[in-house]
């Protein structure tokens, strides 16, 4: 199942991620997918401009915001992509950016840093896939047991 995450942003610098997973829990599944704005931080609402399952969440961010899931517990195997798509509510500027951090202490992964897009020219009439690898040995670390894992 690919769960998308969307985001559309009142300010410079967004960040919204997706993963594929062959099985994922409910609340995760309801995290992950944005369907609730009050489960991230800097989320200020929902959207209904969405790509994928009922809404989006928008983001209130200027300048350097670190937008950062609940904690999730374990949410089983994931594909080796890990991807966002986002929607600016105007050209975004040449030096915005948007970078993936997973974090699960638990299992030693304390800043599992997946890289950083540029978000330079992003348009405001569409919303724009970014992907990013997910190493083996990260992505092994998401089937076990865990409930500190944040994005």
């Amino acid at each position: 199942m690919s769960l998308l995450k969307r985001v559309y942003s009142l300010g410079l610098a967004i960040t919204l991620f997706l993963f594929s997973f062959s099985a994922i829990a409910a609340d995760a599944a309801s995290v992950l997918n944005f369907e609730l704005y009050s489960e991230w931080t800097h989320a200020t609402a929902n959207s209904m401009d969405a790509t994928q399952g009922e809404n989006s969440a928008v983001i209130s961010a200027g300048g350097w915001t670190e937008v950062v899931s609940v904690p999730l517990s374990t949410i089983g195997t994931v594909s080796s992509t890990l991807s966002f798509d986002i929607k600016a509510p105007f050209e975004m500027p040449s030096y915005a950016s948007a970078k993936v951090v997973v974090k699960i202490p638990s299992q030693g992964v304390e800043y599992g840093d997946l890289g950083t897009v540029s978000l330079a020219g992003l348009s405001s009439s569409q919303f724009e896939t970014y992907s990013f690898a997910i190493p083996s040995d990260l992505a092994a670390k998401f089937e076990a047991d865990y409930s500190d894992l944040t994005l």
